[in-house]
């Protein structure tokens, strides 16, 4: 797979001819994966470029059309799509949560203040809150509670982790997950 190669140079119709057959439907039955890929990008640059339909892109690329919607409202609509751009963005918006990357555990100030604010009793939440009402214009001190539970269940082992997980309100050793409710079972 080509997904990783981002230069620019193979961006026009060269690259087209293969899109048709390696993005066909047949070949990915029950298509696992819900990202485009960038050869799905390319495809779907050109056929707008070509004045094609969102729901005809949709059909060629065995996608739904709401796949097709939502990339083009996260990448710039139908005028500003790039699909370079598009995939450079899928991949940095998707890449840290997985590796188990962390904004916090990279910011020493950060880290210390989260640090601190858990020690002390209080919930992510409201850390969260703090911090931005405390650091209103450095933006590297701002975080969500989510980035925070994420950041103690996640990224922190041994002892520390341990310690912070206790520091929690709801004193577990490990996150619970909740699932929505699937009613059609």
């Amino acid at each position: 797979m080509q997904d990783l190669i981002l230069s620019p140079e193979s961006e026009e119709p060269a690259f087209a001819g293969r899109l048709a057959a390696a993005s066909h439907p047949a070949l990915h039955p029950g298509r696992g994966n819900k990202h485009l890929s960038l050869e799905e990008r390319l495809g779907l640059e050109a056929a707008l470029r070509a004045g094609e339909t969102q729901a005809a892109v949709a059909a060629r690329l065995g996608r739904s059309p709401g796949a097709i919607s939502m990339e083009l409202k996260l990448n710039g609509g139908r005028t500003g799509y790039r699909a370079y751009a598009a995939h450079r963005a899928a991949l940095s918006r998707r890449g840290t949560a997985r590796r188990g990357d962390s904004a916090i555990a990279d910011h020493p100030r950060l880290r210390d203040a989260i640090h601190a604010q858990l020690r002390r009793g209080r919930s992510p939440e409201e850390i969260a809150r703090g911090l931005k009402a405390d650091y209103p214009d450095d933006v590297r001190m701002h975080t969500s509670h989510e980035s925070i539970y994420r950041y103690v269940y996640g990224v922190v082992r041994g002892e520390l982790k341990a310690e912070l997980a206790s520091c929690l309100r709801e004193h577990r050793p490990q996150r619970k997950i909740r699932r929505r409710n699937d009613s059609s079972q």
